[in-house]
């Protein structure tokens, strides 16, 4: 991503009607650009592609700080659990990248 060289997605979970991603930032500044660009692209190619007018997200995002590796691990692993939790066993649109 070079637009947002300081962010790293650490993980991902794409639900059918929310997604989770674990994030490393380096600056408190980058995760709020970087969600908008995120939240703009996804409502433009799910609106272009679905016909759909109006708001998509019921709200805008939440972010938590995780101070404590103990803490990243338990939310990866729910990040990475979600779909199985929900009765999607074969998702595919989940993943994540070396932490």
């Amino acid at each position: 991503m070079k637009r947002f060289p300081k962010i790293k997605m650490l993980a991902y979970c794409l639900m059918p009607n929310h997604y989770h991603l674990l994030v490393y930032q380096e600056n408190i500044r980058d995760i709020t650009d970087y969600m908008r660009s995120v939240g703009m692209r996804y409502s433009h190619f799910y609106k272009r592609k679905y016909y759909h007018h109006g708001r998509l997200f019921e709200s805008s995002y939440r972010a938590k700080y995780l101070p404590k590796p103990k803490d990243v691990g338990r939310i990866l692993n729910y990040i990475l659990a979600n779909p199985i939790k929900t009765g999607l066993e074969r998702w595919s649109y989940v993943g994540k990248d070396e932490l």
